[in-house]
């Protein structure tokens, strides 16, 4: 283990000096500083754009990690030749795969918490909201898990920017799913069936939202704290195994 750990910091390392991941965490602190202006604008409850605000900058996170950065990193490496560099170390392609995926989470994990930190600051004056930032934040960190383990998954297949494109793709079908699936029910139940079925292969983004809940304050089911890591980790796991087996197929 404590190999795979290693490989997987010199991975971190290599990938979180990204100008595009500093990119994205500028323009998240940007949009949620904006929210301050733009809530001068709306009528409602006050502080409600910053707390969407913020509560979408963690998602970003989650989501643009995967499709920027994650999706490239074992293509990437393959097309540099620094692969060989990779499997030089005597680990399985398991095991491999399992350091991309924890150099992946170790971003994720770290760009939430720095941004919660930040968001929880700014909002402190005007209301103690740190509950709802770190439940945003704990089930955020395991939709990025999910997205990277696909992301790697695809990384492992093609190229950079088609592992990207079918991770955002991914990403988009799982965001949309619910809603999608709750139409197809009321409307033609076969096409229900077949979504239903679907929900098996493609990330469920709505297991991992509960914004609404957490800004106005609404009761939701505790059990999604527990049920959203297993089937994050669960699905990471099986994505694992297959990104090893087509990387050890293919020819580099």
């Amino acid at each position: 283990m404590r190999k795979i750990i290693n490989l997987s910091l010199g991975i971190f390392q290599e990938y979180f000096r990204d100008k595009l991941f500093y990119f994205i965490f500028s323009l998240s602190v940007l949009l949620l500083l904006s929210s301050f202006v733009l809530q001068e604008m709306v009528v409602g409850e006050a502080g409600k754009v910053f707390k969407d605000m913020a509560l979408n900058g963690i998602t970003l996170f989650a989501v643009a990690v995967p499709i920027f950065i994650t999706s490239q990193m074992i293509s990437s490496q393959i097309q540099r030749k620094s692969i060989y560099l990779v499997l030089s170390f005597p680990l399985s392609y398991p095991s491999i795969v399992l350091a991309h995926l924890l150099a992946s989470l170790y971003i994720i994990v770290i760009s939430i918490l720095s941004f919660s930190v930040i968001a929880f600051a700014l909002i402190l004056p005007f209301e103690v909201w740190f509950l709802q930032l770190l439940i945003h934040s704990y089930l955020s960190i395991f939709l990025g898990l999910i997205l990277s383990a696909w992301a790697l998954f695809f990384s492992s297949v093609t190229s950079s920017i088609l592992s990207a494109l079918s991770t955002f793709i991914i990403y988009s079908i799982g965001a949309t799913f619910q809603t999608a699936l709750e139409y197809a029910n009321h409307y033609h139940r076969l096409m229900g069936l077949s979504l239903k079925a679907l929900g098996y292969i493609v990330p469920n983004a709505s297991l991992f939202d509960l914004k609404p809940e957490l800004i106005y304050r609404l009761p939701y089911s505790k059990e999604i704290l527990i049920l959203a890591p297993i089937y994050s980790i669960s699905s990471a796991v099986i994505f694992i195994y297959l990104s090893s087996l087509i990387l050890s197929k293919r020819e580099i």
